[in-house]
């Protein structure tokens, strides 16, 4: 039996993009209780902190993954040629 590596690396990266966008909504969640724990500006500040270190931290790895596609991608087309 022969196992493709490009079905299994194309499982891997999906996977990490699906765990990657529900990190994102669980720090999302986690900001906006913190903030309403907190209260006030301070809540503010800690609700525009959480929401801008997501962003940052989850449009990274997703960024990341997207590469990784485009180099599979251009490595078949290589190896066909």
């Amino acid at each position: 039996m022969v196992i493709k590596m490009d079905n299994i690396n194309k499982f891997v990266s999906e996977m990490l993009g699906a765990f990657n966008g529900i990190i994102a909504i669980i720090l999302i969640l986690g900001t906006f209780i913190a903030a309403g724990n907190a209260g006030g500006g301070f809540g503010l500040m800690i609700l525009l902190a959480g929401l801008i270190l997501t962003i940052i931290a989850c449009g990274i790895v997703a960024v990341l993954i997207d590469i990784k596609n485009e180099i599979s991608k251009m490595s078949g087309k290589l190896d066909k040629k």
